[in-house]
């Protein structure tokens, strides 16, 4: 037992640690099975393309340029001009900042109108409970089911077409919402923007990986994740002086406005990202000297690629295609919508789930209830209210930009306490960091309420509660991905699913919750924090049993051949 994790009786290395790693290939891949997700922890650059090409010659794979001229490439490139692993880097760049603008819009959507909420349902002649219900409600409910039919769409037939026509529901949806004169045409827009928001939050990774090298992954994703969280801190502040000056509906015509620039955006530089490309490797003499025919990588020749060499680039206006697929002819509809629903049976997914799930329902949950706070107890005003979420704002940036350096500091130096191995465990301990700014963070909220402090004193719960929640999901993120290192789609898109699920059923009921006591709520959620957080634990604890389980009953991930090679 390393570090406190309980060792698996079933899929653990057969040999002493030292022998093994000694060990020639073809006796590590004959007689060494390890669980999912533990792996020889290394600072070197290449250690992700010699895990990735066990048994292959380095040298003769193609290696980035520049000050990178060291590097191995990971996933290797084709030849064609038209992977989009072998675009410039402006083009990129370019591809990337659209999809950032997306995702602030999609992270925007759902508390854009939460401060108007009273006046709307005065207006619409239905109670708070009901407006509630078409604004969260229908919203994230319609996020849940949209997730399953836009993953498997997307993986069959390409990105492009899934963000563009999931832009144009998100935009029609909107500007029903602005002109809505009646409480199920406003349903209804919510539910059309709920179709087209379900895209973003679990599309955009899988993008990302789509036009970035492993080694230029690290600063787009820890941008994305900001980008999705402050989507929804940064939009109360703008919403609020809009609502103030010009009314609720400017808030929807002011972002189909936004839409409609992302969708030209999206017509004109996002061009498809998705791309089948043969594995362009080649084979080690020394390997191939050492392993008998069973025993060799299937591995492609590196003049496989060369199918590619004559390919012309694509023109602008052939990139502008609507549609390129399809991508994947071996799988059906309904087999690559199943992956996910497949996934929730992962327990690594079900802690996500639990922790990943709440933090980000009670963000929404938040939105509302501070909003009834800041007007009802201390007579704030649109303008006001909206101002009080620049220190979440803060807050979010803040966590954003230390717990990237913190996680992969604590998993160098427990890797090196657990003898230079990694398990995905060692990315767990920053819950600490959400177990004490979250309980702190909410039940401060609540208390600073209750005893009527000074509007500061809930103004800065709420940022300390922001920043615990953003470090927390990293964790648990990190945390799923590193169990499911070959299937790491389907376990995000089973989170999300998740995710939103919960979100359905909280927000279903959070006027009603906040009508017994905002002070009260936000008490219960710190101590639900409290108790989720703690599943952390046994996931400690358990957690290398759990990964075997997973490989070895539920097919869900399959398990390393080698301790290099998971």
């Amino acid at each position: 037992m390393g570090l406190g994790i309980l060792n698996d009786k079933h899929l653990e290395v057969r040999f002493f640690r030292f022998v093994l790693l000694r060990a020639p290939l073809s006796l590590r891949l004959r007689l060494s099975q390890n669980v999912p997700g533990t792996t020889l922890f290394s600072q070197d650059p290449n250690a992700v393309a010699e895990s990735q090409y066990a048994g292959v010659e380095l040298s003769a794979l193609k290696h980035g340029k520049g000050r990178n001229s060291h590097i191995v490439l990971v996933p290797q490139p084709s030849d064609d001009p038209n992977d989009p692993l072998n675009w410039p880097r402006w083009k990129k760049h370019l591809t990337y900042g659209v999809l950032m603008y997306g995702t602030v819009l999609c992270g925007a959507l759902g508390p854009l109108v939460a401060g108007a909420q009273v006046e709307m349902a005065q207006i619409f002649g239905v109670s708070l409970q009901a407006m509630s219900r078409a604004l969260g409600t229908a919203l994230v409910a319609t996020l849940g089911i949209a997730t399953l039919v836009w993953a498997p769409l997307a993986t069959k037939y390409g990105k492009r077409p899934v963000y563009l026509l999931s832009t144009v529901f998100m935009l029609v949806g909107t500007i029903v919402a602005s002109e809505a004169k009646t409480y199920g045409v406003l349903l209804g827009s919510r539910i059309l923007q709920g179709v087209g928001q379900a895209v973003c939050e679990f599309l955009c990774g899988s993008t990302i990986n789509d036009i970035y090298f492993v080694h230029e992954r690290g600063w787009p994703i820890a941008l994305f994740t900001i980008a999705l969280l402050n989507g929804i801190n940064v939009t109360p502040p703008i919403s609020g002086q809009v609502f103030a000056h010009l009314g609720w509906r400017w808030c929807w015509r002011i972002f189909y406005i936004a839409t409609i620039l992302l969708l030209v955006l999206q017509i004109f530089f996002l061009p498809e990202t998705t791309y089948n490309r043969r594995r362009v490797v080649a084979p080690s003499k020394a390997t191939d000297e050492k392993l008998s025919d069973l025993d060799k990588p299937e591995l492609d020749q590196l003049e496989s690629g060369s199918s590619h060499m004559h390919k012309q680039k694509k023109s602008f206006l052939q990139e502008m295609s609507l549609y390129s697929g399809p991508f994947d002819k071996d799988r059906s509809f309904l087999q690559l919508a199943f992956e996910p629903v497949a996934a929730l049976l992962s327990p690594a997914v079900l802690y996500a789930v639990c922790t990943y799930g709440l933090y980000i329902t009670f963000l929404v949950v938040i939105a509302t209830g501070s909003a009834q706070v800041y007007v009802g107890v201390y007579s704030f005003g649109a303008v006001g209210v909206g101002n009080t979420y620049l220190a979440p704002l803060v807050a979010d940036f803040l966590a954003a930009a230390l717990v990237g350096p913190l996680t992969d500091y604590l998993a160098r130096r427990l890797s090196a306490a657990n003898g230079g191995i990694f398990e995905p465990e060692f990315r767990l301990p920053v819950m600490l960091a959400f177990f004490i700014c979250s309980g702190a963070g909410f039940i401060g909220f609540g208390l600073s309420i209750r005893n009527h402090l000074s509007y500061w004193a809930p103004i800065i719960f709420a940022g300390i509660l922001n920043f615990g929640i953003t470090i927390g999901c990293h964790g648990v993120i990190a945390y799923v991905v590193e169990c499911h290192r070959h299937s790491s789609d389907a376990a995000l898109g089973a989170v999300i699913f998740g995710k939103n699920a919960l979100s359905a059923i909280f927000t279903s009921f959070t006027n009603i919750w906040l009508a017994k006591g905002v002070d009260l709520a936000f008490i219960e959620m710190g101590i639900l924090c409290i108790g989720t957080s703690l599943f952390t634990v046994p996931m400690w604890i358990y957690g290398k049993r759990v990964r075997s389980l997973i490989a070895r009953k539920l097919h869900i991930e399959r398990a390393a051949a080698t301790v290099v090679d998971s």
